[in-house]
């Protein structure tokens, strides 16, 4: 065998948009209640930031509260194609 060997290699590049949607929300004794935003993701790709904050004492209750904030990012890809040439 004499000649060559074309291969095409794809590959996926992924990064995130500036394009965010976030959700905030206060959950007091197991029940969250939404502040801003909502847990539907309008993003087909996407990444999710999540940040919890509790507190158990609140101007002299003993109530558990955490504070919830997500942050959904969009993700971009696209693919490239690069040929491969092997000499046989």
């Amino acid at each position: 065998l004499k000649g060559k060997l074309n291969v095409w290699n794809w590959r996926v590049f992924e990064f995130v948009s500036l394009n965010k949607v976030e959700y905030l929300a206060v959950k007091i004794a197991g029940k969250e209640i939404a502040i801003k935003g909502t847990k539907e993701v309008p993003f087909k790709d996407y990444q999710q930031k999540t940040k919890i904050k509790k507190f158990y004492i609140w101007r002299d209750f003993l109530i558990p509260i955490e504070l919830k904030s997500i942050q959904y990012l969009e993700l971009d890809r696209y693919t490239k194609k690069n040929a491969v040439n092997y000499k046989l």
